[in-house]
């Protein structure tokens, strides 16, 4: 697949599906190449793609919420009459 910069910080952690080889550089090291700008770039892509995750999972619980919600009014309108 490659090699990529992944702006990090000290608390950073990453979860792989694969075993991956990773290398630590400094800050000054990267600034020192033309690779800050792509690692920024990859670091906004991961980032949107983990809000848009979110914002899934979310609406996804809300539907679930809303289905529950309303067979529940369903049932009470049956025992009604």
């Amino acid at each position: 697949m490659g090699s990529a910069l992944m702006p990090c910080t000290r608390r950073t952690w990453f979860e792989t599906d694969a075993p991956v080889d990773v290398a630590v550089l400094s800050t000054q090291t990267v600034l020192a190449t033309d690779d800050i700008w792509a690692a920024l770039a990859t670091l906004h892509v991961i980032v949107i793609q983990c809000a848009l995750l979110q914002m899934e999972r979310a609406a996804a619980t809300e539907a679930a919420r809303q289905t529950r919600r309303a067979a529940g009014r369903r049932l009470l309108l049956t025992d009604a009459f």
